[in-house]
């Protein structure tokens, strides 16, 4: 059964972060973080979505195929004990 995951990563060749949703593509957040180090990425979170604090992103749709963009920016994201930000876009977790 696949599950709902919010990642957040850092793509060094191009310098920008981006925050992904996987909403029904993978079953363990492993599998997810294991994608994201095949394609060169630093993992800088993963959380199951129950973990999340919304602050001011919304749940995406069930996609079993597909990563869903939810933020991108330049630079790496800023992370403190419980918050994670990307650009204008941030969320906090339990």
């Amino acid at each position: 059964m696949s599950k709902y995951f919010r990642a957040t990563g850092y793509y060094p060749k191009e310098d920008i972060s981006f925050i992904v949703d996987s909403n029904g593509k993978f079953a363990e957040r492993w599998q997810l973080g294991a994608f994201l180090v095949q394609h060169n990425c630093k993992v800088i979170a993963i959380n199951d979505y129950e973990q999340i604090k919304e602050v001011n992103l919304t749940k995406a749709n069930l996609d079993k195929q597909h990563l869903i963009i939810r933020a991108v920016a330049q630079g790496e994201s800023t992370k403190t004990a419980d918050k994670i930000t990307v650009g204008n876009t941030s969320y906090t977790t339990n």
